[in-house]
């Protein structure tokens, strides 16, 4: 059922600015609230946080499908991390993000997302490798 509603979420997304679409509300399992824009298209994927000196509260990214995804820092100034996300809605990994490099950063497994947030962000409230996705504005689970 999530493949399908992220499915149905990014095939018929429309982008209202630039940089990203409305927010998305993840709860999780301790009680966490993340509210973050999301990047819904090919363009604001690959442009994500990059020439950002202050990446805000993160940014959310969602694919159709699951497979093993990279990431990279190129021209990214701010230190990250981010947490992928299963199709199960468990997060897979949580991985630190190091500015102005090109290092790929790969999911390992198939994901359906990721959450790159601030540096220190997940472990202040408590968002682990493990932790489960319980309820989302912007997909079902």
């Amino acid at each position: 059922m999530l493949i399908r509603c992220l499915s149905a979420l990014l095939l018929g997304a429309t982008v209202t600015t630039p940089a990203h679409s409305a927010d998305c509300r993840l709860s999780f399992q301790n009680g966490a609230i993340l509210d973050l824009p999301m990047a819904t298209t090919q363009a604001t994927q690959t442009q994500g946080l990059a020439g950002l000196e202050d990446p805000g509260r993160g940014m959310l990214f969602l694919w159709p499908t699951p497979a093993v995804r990279f990431v990279w820092m190129k021209n990214t100034p701010a230190p990250l991390e981010a947490a992928w996300i299963g199709a199960d809605g468990v997060i897979q990994s949580v991985q630190a993000l190091e500015p102005h490099t090109t290092a790929k950063h790969s999911s390992l497994r198939p994901a359906l997302g990721i959450i790159e947030v601030p540096r220190g962000q997940f472990a202040n409230l408590g968002i682990e490798r493990g932790s489960t996705i319980t309820a989302s504005t912007c997909f079902n689970l």
